[in-house]
């Protein structure tokens, strides 16, 4: 067979080896060289990643907060709302309004105005 390889190609066995190995050389160093360029580009990603991460974790802090203040001003409004309306209804109550005129002033009904 080497004869053969001998004929067709006009190389000795020692080139041919010679070509062989440094085939394999060049093979490896690809092969290091890919491994190397996919270790950088796993790294990369990974940064990316945790880049990502904390960017995202800063803005749904963010966001988290401006949506807790918003809720936090709206149900205080709520409840002193509430409060404005249980001292008026109480202030009514003792001041011996009658009953039609605190459910028309207050909007609230007879049973919630006799709870309070």
């Amino acid at each position: 067979s080497c004869l053969y390889i001998n004929h067709i190609t006009n190389k000795t066995p020692d080139e041919i080896r010679r070509e062989y190995l440094s085939t394999l050389k060049n093979r490896e160093l690809e092969e290091a060289y890919m491994t190397t360029a996919d270790m950088l580009i796993n790294q990369g990603m990974q940064q990316g990643i945790l880049e990502g991460k904390r960017e995202g974790m800063r803005e749904g802090t963010l966001k988290g907060k401006r949506e807790g203040m918003r809720e936090g001003t709206l149900k205080g409004k709520r409840e002193g709302m509430r409060e404005g309306i249980y001292q008026t209804v109480k202030g009514f109550k003792s001041a011996g309004v009658s009953m039609d005129l605190i459910v028309k002033a207050t909007g609230l009904s007879e049973e919630e105005i006799k709870q309070i």
